[in-house]
């Protein structure tokens, strides 16, 4: 019984982490034309919705593991460009040499934290 409970639970945190994902990296429907949120720059940083720092960090993960499968990660900063704060991380896709820059506009979470140690 125990283990199906946390089958359940489990199911659940998936399908709301999944939510909370799909909502994060959905393009925006406006009338102007905005550039793909594609990582490559701060202007297409996959923007993360997510004020937790853990599962904000797991959804980046996500994202990495769907566009780059198997990828190395290098290394990780905390930037912060026009008022907004970015996880710019390093890694290196799978069957490459050459490592990429991936930016995640992570100002909600970061915002979250700052708050949690006032």
């Amino acid at each position: 019984m125990e283990i199906a409970m946390r089958n359940i639970v489990a199911r659940a945190m998936s399908v709301v982490f999944a939510g909370c994902f799909a909502a994060a990296v959905a393009p925006s429907a406006s009338a102007t034309s905005t550039p793909p949120a594609d990582g490559k720059s701060y202007a297409t940083a996959v923007v993360i919705t997510i004020a937790d720092d853990e599962a904000a960090i797991r959804a980046e993960d996500v994202w990495l593991e769907k566009h780059y499968p198997g990828y190395t990660k290098i290394q990780q900063a905390l930037d912060q460009d026009h008022g907004h704060y970015f996880d710019v991380i390093k890694v290196t896709p799978r069957g490459s040499s050459e490592p990429i820059d991936v930016y995640f506009d992570i100002t909600k979470a970061h915002k979250a934290l700052v708050d949690m140690f006032k």
